[in-house]
Order: structure tokens, then sequence, then C-alpha cells
């Protein structure tokens, strides 16, 4: 079979994989059927070979690899040297995937074995959707397999990130319950007639009351963000009376480790955001602040406006943030190390991708600062009008 036909069969059926991760085929765990794909390989040789070629070919962003009836590879496209590095024609399928899973599909596709797509992790911590198909020449004995893979390394990531949320979730929401169901206990079997002792467990019931509207908060964000909507509701504010008004709430939190805020601000600072979302943001920088601030620590905020922009800063005297953390800790679900982290909380990873996503929304910027060992800064820029 001449290299021109392999590559209009490869081609066409890489066609309906690339609509299929574009949504227009939505089953992406779904066999291609085989009357499918032998009705793409009719139109591929009735199809001009100018039509396509091997440009399109090495062009195509799907790995394809080609193998002859004996699993030697006869067509590699970029994708797949990308993916695998480069390979010799003649060159052994194994010996260039190095994986029995991907070997097995072709070993089934020569079998006349239909394929329904196989999630497979690669030596290198890369995960991929994989198809085998046969092709056999019309005219001859010429017959072969074609291994076409799709990359959903990210996919797998955002999935795992979300069966961790859940788990996070749970403990999140179970901690502060159970602390608060023993409070509760015990201020009815007698503790409420002892001031002291009173006063001491309605502080800590606030303040886990407090830690459980900041998840719910963080919740119902993220369901706007997920949507694609999240509509903003500008009108001015004061800046420095709404990080007043945060800081007043997490009160109660601070007193449980003796942690003090520090405000540096003009007495006014008026600016055009959505408060109760912008506000959102700075209590989660200050709950994190506070998270991870050392027993009787200080969380310093600074605002400090220009005719432009507003620029606030949250800093603690916690441990810091490793480099490695330090890139990644805006995205979605992503934790930094438990080391950081004071108490056992490892929270949901959830606070720091809202906050970007929010203030992004208004047309600023935010980032962070750190020196491991040496606390952390968050800095949001907001625009004035």
């Amino acid at each position: 079979m001449s290299t021109t036909t392999l590559l209009l069969i490869a081609l066409c059926v890489l066609l309906l994989l690339l609509l299929r991760q574009r949504g227009l085929l939505n089953r992406s765990r779904e066999q291609l059927s085989y009357s499918e794909l032998r009705r793409q390989r009719a139109l591929a040789h009735e199809a001009p070979a100018a039509a396509w070629g091997a440009a399109h070919f090495a062009a195509t962003p799907l790995p394809v690899l080609i193998t002859d009836d004996r699993r030697a590879l006869l067509a590699v496209n970029g994708a797949a040297v990308d993916l695998f590095g480069d390979a010799q024609a003649g060159e052994g399928l194994i010996k260039r995937v190095r994986h029995h899973l991907l070997e097995q599909l072709v070993i089934d596709a020569l079998a006349g074995k239909e394929s329904r797509g196989e999630l497979v992790e690669l030596p290198s911590e890369r995960y991929v959707m994989a198809w085998a198909y046969p092709w056999k020449q019309r005219s001859g004995n010429e017959r072969g397999a074609m291994l076409i893979l799709q990359e959903v390394t990210e996919q797998q990531r955002l999935a795992r990130s979300r069966r961790e949320m859940v788990s996070n979730l749970s403990h999140e929401l179970r901690t502060p319950l159970t602390s608060v169901k023993l409070m509760t206990d015990n201020l009815l079997d007698g503790a409420v007639q002892r001031p002291e002792i009173a006063a001491r467990f309605v502080q800590r019931i606030a303040a886990e009351n407090e830690a459980m509207i900041l998840l719910i908060e963080d919740l119902t964000t993220l369901s706007f963000v997920e949507s694609g909507r999240m509509p903003l509701r500008l009108a001015k504010a004061d800046l420095r009376e709404l990080v007043a008004q945060r800081i007043q709430r997490l009160v109660p939190l601070a007193a449980q480790n003796r942690v003090t805020f520090e405000i540096e601000a003009p007495p006014t600072v008026v600016i055009d955001i959505d408060g109760e979302r912008i506000g959102q943001v700075v209590t989660n920088l200050l709950h994190n602040a506070l998270k991870f601030s050392p027993e009787a620590g200080v969380v310093r905020v600074a605002i400090e406006p220009s005719a432009a922009e507003v620029r606030l800063q949250i800093s603690d005297e916690g441990s810091g943030i490793l480099p490695a953390d330090l890139s990644r800790i805006f995205e979605r679900f992503y934790k930094a190390s438990r080391a950081r982290t004071r108490g056992s909380s490892s929270g949901t990873g959830l606070g720091l991708a809202i906050a970007k996503h929010i203030v992004e929304a208004h047309g600023g910027t935010i980032s962070a600062e750190s020196r491991y060992g040496h606390g952390a800064t968050f800095t949001m820029l907001l625009p004035r009008h």
C-alpha cells in the first residue's frame, strides 16, 4: 500500500477524532464504529491525493503511528515524535511506545477486533486515550494497524483534583461541625452557667461558623465560574472600610491563635468595584494569612491608591511558599504543601483560583511573592474606574 493511501486513511479517522474532541461528536470514550471507519476509508480511496498529503499528516495535532502486520513502524507523525521521540522506519512498535497496552491494542486491531478507546498512563506520567484500527490494501496482501492517540493529561489531572476536592470538602465541613456540636453540647450540659467558659465556647462557635460561611461562598462562586457566568455589580465603594469590615468578621478566628491585624491606608479609598466579590477576595486572602500565621503573628494590610489604580497587599509571617508551589497556587484545585499550614486543614484549593477570576473580571491582577521561611505577600491591583 502506498504512503499516500495510508495517510488518507489516517487523516479521515483523525478528522472524526478531532470533531469528537471539539464536542461535535460528544462520545469521548465510545467506539468509533467499524462501519464509520470503513465508510471514511472508502472516501479516502476516492479522494484525490492532492487533497491531503504528507504535510497534513505531519501537522495533525493527534499522535499517529502506522505499523505493518508485524507491528513494525511504517509512519509516525510529528505529534507522535513529540510524545515518544524519534522513530526509525521498521522499528518495533513496543520499542518506541514502551507500553504493553498500546501494543495489545495494535495486536487486537491486526486480529480484526474493534477498538473502543482505552485510557493509558504512559511512563512519562502523561495520559492518552488510544484507538487502534486495522488497514488492508484493496488489491494485494499488505495490511497493518493504525494507532491514534489523544492526550488527556490535563483532563485526568482535573478529574483527580475534583475527587480530592470532594474529599477535602467533607473534611472541611465535618471538622467545624463536629467542633460546634461538641461545644453546643457542653453549653447545654451546664457550661452556659459559667460565663468565662461560655464566652470562650461562643467565640469558638462563631469562628467555626465563619469558616463554614467562607467555604460556602467559595462553592457558590465556583458554580458561577464553572458556568462562565459571574455578573459584576459595580458601584463606588470605600476599599478601606470594606477591608475593615472583613477583618472584623475574622476576629474570632484570629483570636484563637492571638493573631493581630495591622492596616496601613488613607482614611478613605473610593473605587468602582463589586463590593461583595472583592470583599470575598479580601476575606480569602486574610483567611489564608491567618491560617498560615504563627502563634501571636501579625497580618499586615496595606492600601496604596494612585490616580489610575489601587494596590492592596496582604502579608503574613508564616513559613512562606515553596517555589514549586508559588507558580501554581492560583490554579483551580491546587493546594500548596501541607508544611505551610499550621493546622491540619488543607483547604479545597479553590480560594485563590476564585480570587484570581474575580480580580481579572474587574480588569485587575493578583500575584504572590514569598521567600520560603519568611512569610508571603499577596498583591492585588485594581483599576479605580
